[in-house]
């Protein structure tokens, strides 16, 4: 039996862009040796996100789709917490990969963080702070955001190995998945907002992982529909998240 690489891909109002991103992951899957499972949560849409998941489902088949409709809005935490949850099958040896559901990431990094698990690492993160990294699309005011918010972080909370404590795509080698859904429970994740991967990672470092970053090229003009963000609350939710952790 292969080891299997899970993704969850939160979905909101993303439109065509979750088909685009399923799509790259379709090609990306039949060239690597890796059963998939693809846990796709649509957190309430109200475009036509699910139409676009659908055909998706339908097309291509060689990827394994769970695909989870929440009948309310529960945020990304929320949606990340169902696909934690979804991981009851996860083996030590199999990895997890989270990612926006927007298609700004690129699937194809993927074989970088799997060479990091093989090397030892247990937390893989898609950086944008690192020398070979880039931005493209994204405006300079929500630039300046992210980088005030990484001298953050790493003032309160300076973790080992970690210059982007905020950025969704991330690999988890599935030995720690497991502990951390056994320890946590419940509502594994309680920010419900963007604060969210924070807090994930805050979790995580209980453990005492191995984390290492690898440069991202995140290209945020990949992204159709305009971003769900709130911004004022956003950075509101992250402070109070980062003071009481």
């Amino acid at each position: 039996m292969n080891q299997v690489i899970y993704c969850i891909l939160p979905v909101y109002n993303e439109g065509k862009s979750i088909y685009d991103l399923l799509e790259v992951y379709s090609v990306f899957f039949k060239n690597i040796n890796y059963e998939n499972n693809i846990i796709v949560i649509n957190d309430c849409s109200q475009d036509d996100s699910e139409m676009y998941i659908l055909q998706a489902i339908d097309k291509f088949n060689n990827l394994n789709i769970e695909y989870i409709k929440h009948t309310q809005n529960k945020g990304l935490g929320g949606a990340l917490t169902t696909g934690f949850h979804a991981l009851k099958d996860i083996k030590d040896s199999d990895m997890l990969v989270a990612m926006d559901g927007d298609n700004t990431h690129n699937p194809y990094l993927i074989r970088q963080m799997i060479a990091k698990v093989d090397e030892g690492a247990d937390i893989i993160i898609a950086s944008r702070y690192l020398e070979q990294s880039r931005i493209y699309g994204l405006s300079k005011f929500r630039i300046f955001l992210s980088i005030c918010a990484k001298y953050i972080y790493s003032f309160t909370w300076n973790i080992d190995g970690v210059k982007d404590y905020t950025c969704g795509f991330r690999c988890y080698r599935g030995s720690l998945v497991k502990k951390f859904i056994y320890k946590y429970q419940g509502d594994i994740i309680e920010e419900k907002g963007f604060a969210a991967t924070g807090e994930v990672l805050k979790k995580m470092n209980y453990f005492k992982p191995l984390i290492v970053e690898v440069p991202m090229i995140l290209k945020y003009s990949n992204k159709i529909n305009s971003s769900s963000m709130q911004i004022l609350n956003t950075i509101y939710k992250t402070l109070g998240m980062i003071w009481k952790r």
